[in-house]
């Protein structure tokens, strides 16, 4: 089964000034479908950064990620394989970048959305009409207490790797 990280989001108290940082530092490109009440949309041209507000009772920091799947409905029986506790919730249509959010055993969550034939959902990077631009978003890390063995790959696992090098590195938090 093919998956690609395709977009990552982050909450800030200055989602607008954030963005700017991004975009600014490290020459990402805005969406050319800005909205700029809801969040900041910037892009490498592989992976969508969404720069949202963040909500109350909520911390700044990584919201979600998003994977774009070959088969969603695969893959959802394939998380409630792995652990039949787990679910996912479809997404209401004007959510061109996820049509189901589910969550890891230690609550990450993650959008799936469906590889694009030509249907309604594609990936961030196509749909927000970014083009390549000189930085990439290499690696999205997120801390965690309880960490699965498997679920970490090392530096030389990372120089190994070939195409568009976006991954996610799990990590075990110091607490």
């Amino acid at each position: 089964m093919a998956s690609r990280v395709n977009h990552v989001a982050i909450a800030s108290d200055q989602y607008a000034l954030d963005g700017r940082f991004y975009e600014s530092l490290f020459g990402m490109k805005p969406s050319s479908k800005p909205r700029p009440a809801r969040s900041v949309v910037l892009g490498d041209g592989y992976v969508g950064m969404n720069v949202i507000p963040r909500r109350d009772g909520r911390t700044s920091g990584l919201d979600h990620f998003g994977i774009e799947v070959d088969d969603v409905e695969d893959t959802i029986a394939r998380i409630a394989k792995f652990d039949s506790s787990l679910g996912a919730v479809k997404r209401p249509p004007i959510r061109p970048f996820a049509a189901y959010s589910a969550h890891d055993p230690d609550t990450n969550i993650f959008d799936l959305s469906q590889k694009s034939s030509g249907g309604r959902r594609t990936s961030m990077p196509r749909t927000i009409g970014f083009s390549h631009a000189r930085s990439r978003i290499s690696r999205c890390v997120r801390a965690t207490p309880n960490v699965a063995p498997s679920s970490t790959r090392t530096s030389s696992d990372w120089r190994r790797s070939t195409g568009p090098r976006t991954a996610i590195s799990i990590s075990p938090t110091d607490a």
